[in-house]
Parts: C-alpha cells; structure tokens; sequence
C-alpha cells in the first residue's frame, strides 16, 4: 500500500508554470433541472458536469472512466456488462431503479424502471456524447417516480450548420478490445439538417470464454423553424454477451464456472418539438419509443430462445415555460408513459405486465436581486396491470401465474433558495421530497403488500470560483419511508428472479466537496464524498448500513499540458469499505437450517475491504484534425469485485453460503485515434 501510494503522489507531483488552463464551471450550461437551458451558478444543487474535451483528453473508454471524479457518484459495470449509477448512496446493485437516467432529457428508467435502462445506458457510443450533467436531490417534479437521489442526463451531440463534417476513429485495448466509430452530417438546404453513425464494438473480455459484441447505428434529422426546431433520433442496437456470472470467493478473478449468454436488439425512438411562441413564452413536446427484444441462451437445447423477454416504453412530454416579471418564469407541463414487460413461457404462454403513468407539475422560480426562488409540485398516478411469478417462500402458491391491479398516487415536491453573494459565487438552502414506486419488473416478485417509497432530503450547498480554484460543497439529511430494496431469494432454483421489499425507514446524513485548482500548465482535483447511512425497521435490521454503499469515496487528480496540444494526467479513486451485497438477509439466522450443509457460514462474511485504484492516460493533438490518445486503468491491477455476496449453494454445488463476487478487470490497457473533418 505504501509503494502504491508514493507512487501516486509522484505522479501527481508536477511542476506549475506556464500557460492558464482555466474553466470556470459555474457558467457552464445546464438543461437538465428544467428541460431549458439555465447555469450551474443558477442551480440550487451540488451539480457536476462532464464535457466532451474532458471525455477525449482522458480517453475515458466508457461511463465508468468518464464519471469517475463526480463526488456522491458510484459508477460500476454490473453482471452482463451493464453500466449503473449509484448517487448518494442508494445500493449500486439496484440503484438505476432509484435515480433519473435521461439521454437528451428522455427518461430511459423513469417510466419502467426496468432491464432496459441499464443496457440502454451501455448502448450509447462515447464518441456521441456532447456533455454529461449529474444533479443530485433533483428531478422529482420534472420527472417524478425514480428521482430519490437525482438526475444524470447524459446529452449526445445535435447536428451542425455545416455543409460536410464527421469523423473517424478506432480504439484498440486489452482482452480483444476493437471499437471503430464513423459519423457524418451535412446539410439540406439552409432548414433541415441531418447526421448519421455506427459503431462497432468486440471485446473478449477479461475472464475465460468471455465475448461481447455490439453493433449501434444511428440517424438525426433536424428541421429549423423561424423561431423553433423539430428533432427526430432513431438508434438501433444488437449484441450478445457470453459473460461469467459470480463465483466463490477463492476463485482467481479470470475464472469463469458458468456462462451466461444473451443477445438482445433495440430500437429507439426520440422526437423533440420546440417553439418560441413569442419573447415570453417557449413550447417544448418531447416523445419515445423504446422497444427490447432479448434472448437467453438454452443449454438444453443448444441454441437461444426466440424473443423470450420484451419491454417496450412509451413516454409523451409537453410543457410551457413562461416568462413574468424581471428574470422570473414558471413552468407548466404533464407527460404519459406506458411500459410493458413480458415473458414468454413453454407452459403458461406470454405473460405481460403493465404499468401506465400520468403526471403533471408547476415549476416556479423568481428572481428578486440576490435571490432566486423555486418551488414545484408534481402529482403522479399509476396504475399496474401484472402477473404474478412464481416464487417460494415470497408469493402465495395460489396467486403463481394470476392476474392483479395496483394503483399508486403520490407527490414530489422542490423548494429552494439560491443566494448570488458575489460575481462568482451562490450559496443555496434546498428541500426536496421525492418517491419510487415499483417498476413493471418488480410488482410481480413483491414481498408483502407493496408501498410508495418517499423521500425528505434538506441540502445545504455553496460554489465558488476563487483565487483560480473552483469550489463546490454540500450537505445533506435525508430520510426514506417504505424503503424498496431488491435481493436474491434463498431458492437457488430461483436467482434469476428478484425479490423485491419494502424494508422500512432509512436515514442518511453525507457531506461531499469537490475542488479544482488550475496553475498555469496544471490542473489539480479532488473529491471527498462521506456518507452514513442507518436503516431503522425491525430488531434484525434496525441500526445496520445499507448494502454496498460505502461510506467513504475519495479522488484525487491532476491534468499537465505541456504543450495546449499535448497533455497527460492521473486519476486515483479510494473506495471504503462495504456491507456485502446479500448480508441482510443472513442477519435473520432463523430462515437457515440449523444443520447440516446449509448451516455451514464459516466462509461467510458481512464486510468487503476497501480498495485503491490509479488509472493514467495522455492526449496528443496533432493538428485540427487529428487526436491520438492513450490510456491505463487500475494501474496496480488491483484485484477487486465490482459486487460481493453470498448467494446460497455455490456454482459447484458443495457448499451453502460461500461468499460469492463478481470480478472487476485487472489492469487495462486502451488507445484511440480520431480524425474530424
């Protein structure tokens, strides 16, 4: 660990003369809080925002590398390569289910919840990605269900007033890893503007036996009006994936016991419609359509099944924001969505589950001299048409296969005040109550009568641009009711499903600061995230931390340009310590047999160390057009587990309660080449 750690601070130990690199932050654009575009000075939360130089120059390879920094964000990639956020601490595992994830302000998990936002989000080509916005304690009114820790909304690049542009690049790495992406736009006329792209995607992976193969191709079209623009994206994208699941605990990281092999295809539709209507008051209608298409691989019969699971969303959003006053304005609007999720069966035939929302909301914010003033108000009803599943122990034997209705109606509230005590700086007081209530995927695996999770966050933040340093810094109380938490049933015959629970109160008290500071030729940065989190519900579990949620995240980096075109730089990431994923259901001792194997829990335990990570890349611009990069992450090739827990009888079918993981990659290697034109 020493070795690691004076290795570090020499990497991060650069000299300090030369030309600025300066970006004050608080002037970035932000689209997310509202649908229309304001600041991240004007925002009362502890935003972050990631732009696309910043996704280039480190030639973040994916998600994972591009957020990494974002304090009070976990960023992992999860069994069958999907990519999921974790903000302010809400079990990464399931926590896609707990926050808004928007592309271009279109929720992709706020209307279901389900599989198909996290392997959506692992669809999306870096290479289209313009900026990426995360907003903590945000969305509730926007967006309503899922909104308990905040928004990401990750904004792809919009098509250019440009006659011919494009570009052209490929990316090689470790485990087989070959990426070639090409985009190019041109225009028709002097209204409508259009762009087209594919990516293509290989990598063996890093276990034994491990494939992955993605294809995205991708079409925007966008006609001006006077005072306006209409929008339409389409993107469809297939793939398989043959990756390891879990294995016990003593097993080396690139040993694989069991496959599990999928393909699945998508198609994705957006429209946008925006409108001055005249100086005061702006129209905006945005609509999707999502469908999903996956397959399993049988052993049995040596081949996939055919369209065994399909999900499809639609989700419909108009609003009016309108001007009053001096720099003041309110926002009127309502969505609909409907979210289907069916499963084939050879016995019962398709079972199809169904969840219809509609919502409506004010938005409000005044400006009056220093201050800025918001309040909103959203209320939410849903209505679920489902099946039950089949499921020992959790769901009734006579309600196996039936049919059943549920109806949720709930309310998100936003109040803030935001202080602009300087030129540079805004300090703001924010309540926000926010709720989930359970995606289509979960109703049918519900334990118990099932309730509204609800959340009461207060946060107290400033930012600030000072002396060369940006600065942002936050605290928060946060306290759930009914708290939705998924685990895996004890009935080895039965992982593939999901129980979900409401397991009753939980209290959070963090604190995150985040700061950059830019000298002449470097930048240095650092993030400090603490969290403590309690559940208070029955004797069993009453005082215990949630699942997978540390309660420290630290990160520490710097950037050097030694020339403006050519740069390198470190990230270091401290990951606490954790609670196992599965621990809590083991705390109850009386659902285990008291003898024999099943009684074994000697090879079991709560806590999962905390581990270091380094990761280095470099930037080299050539000229206007073209960009070379080079990257290394976990520099140590630290060995760690993207999740652990404790899932019954092991893969080898000899021992009950074996501690189980899920490996994260070693040391990996990457570098990219770009031309634009």
């Amino acid at each position: 660990m020493l070795k690691k750690i004076s290795f570090l601070i020499l990497i991060l130990s650069l000299n300090l003369w030369g030309e600025p690199l300066k970006e004050i932050r608080l002037e970035e654009s932000v689209i997310s809080t509202e649908d229309f575009e304001t600041n991240v000075r004007d925002t009362p939360s502890n935003i972050s925002i990631i732009t696309k130089d910043e996704i280039e120059t480190t030639g973040a390879k994916d998600l994972v590398d591009a957020l990494r920094n974002v304090p009070g964000l976990l960023v992992k990639e999860y069994a069958g390569g999907d990519i999921r956020f974790d903000l302010r601490g809400q079990n990464p595992m399931y926590a896609n289910k707990n926050i808004i994830v928007t592309v271009d302000g279109i929720p992709l998990n706020a209307i279901g919840g389900g599989a198909s936002s996290s392997y959506s989000i692992s669809q999306i080509p870096m290479e289209t990605i313009e900026k990426i916005e995360v907003i903590p304690n945000s969305g509730g009114v926007l967006y309503g269900s899922g909104a308990i820790g905040g928004i990401i909304n990750i904004i792809t690049k919009s098509a250019k007033q440009e006659l011919n542009y494009g570009s052209l690049s490929m990316k090689i790495g470790s485990n087989n890893l070959y990426e070639e992406n090409l985009d190019y736009g041109t225009m028709i006329g002097d209204k409508f503007l259009t762009s087209v792209g594919i990516t293509q995607y290989n990598s063996k992976a890093f276990r034994d036996d491990e494939d992955i193969e993605k294809l995205n191709t991708r079409f925007l079209g966008k006609y001006l009006l006077e005072d306006g623009e209409i929008e339409f994206k389409y993107n469809y994208s297939k793939g398989s994936k043959d990756l390891g699941t879990t294995i016990p605990y003593y097993m080396d990281n690139k040993e694989v016991i069991n496959l599990n092999k999928r393909k699945y295809e998508y198609n994705d539709f957006q429209g946008k419609y925006r409108k001055e209507i005249n100086e005061n008051i702006e129209f905006l209608l945005s609509a999707n359509y999502l469908h999903n298409d996956s397959s399993p691989y049988d052993k049995k019969l040596g081949k996939y099944k055919t369209n065994i699971y399909k999900e499809r969303k639609e989700y419909i959003r108009s609003q009016f924001k309108v001007k009053y006053l001096t720099d003041s304005h309110i926002i009127l609007g309502g969505d609909l969505s409907y979210h289907t999720d069916s499963e084939s069966t050879a016995d019962r035939g398709t079972l199809e589950s169904k969840k219809d929302n509609y919502g409506l909301f004010v938005l409000n914010k005044i400006n009056y001299n220093k201050f800025q003033f918001t309040q909103g108000i959203r209320r939410d009803f849903t209505n679920y048409d489902f099946y039950y599943k089949k499921l020992t122990g959790v769901i009734p034997a006579d309600k196996w296969y039936q049919k059943d209705n549920k109806k949720f109606n709930n309310t998100s509230i936003e109040l803030a005040v935001n202080y602009l005590y300087s030129e540079t700086g805004s300090a703001y007081l924010s309540y926000a109550q926010a709720f989930r209530t359970p995606d289509v995927s979960e109703i049918g695996t519900f334990q118990g009568e099932p309730e509204s999770q609800t959340t009461n966050t207060i946060e107290l933040g400033i930012k600030e641009y000072i002396n060369d340093t940006y600065l942002s810094a936050s605290v928060y109380y946060t306290k759930s009711n009914n708290y939705l938490y998924s685990k895996i049933p004890l009935d080895p015959d039965e992982w593939d499903k999901s129980v979900t629970a409401n397991i009753g109160k939980v209290n959070k008290i963090g604190a995150e600061l985040y700061m950059e500071h830019y000298f002449d030729k470097l930048t240095v940065r650092g993030g400090v995230t603490y969290l403590h989190h309690e559940i208070k519900s029955n004797d069993i579990t009453n005082g215990k931390e949630l699942p997978s949620v540390p309660n420290w995240k630290l990160t520490l980096g710097t950037t050097y340009n030694f020339t403006p075109n050519f740069s390198v730089g470190a990230d270091a990431l401290y990951h606490g310590s954790i609670y196992n994923l599965d621990y809590l259901k083991y705390l109850d001792t009386s659902v285990l047999p008291s003898t024999g194997p099943e009684s074994n829990l000697s090879k079991y335990e709560e806590k999962v160390k905390s581990y270091i990570t380094l990761d280095i890349f470099s930037s080299y611009r050539i000229n206007d057009n073209l960009l070379l990069t080079a990257r290394i992450d976990n520099v140590f090739d630290e060995q760690y587990a993207r999740y652990v827990g404790a899932w019954g009888w092991s893969p080898l079918g000899d021992e009950y309660v074996i501690q189980q993981k899920l490996p994260a990659p070693g040391r990996v290697y990457t570098v990219s080449i770009k031309y634009s034109f």
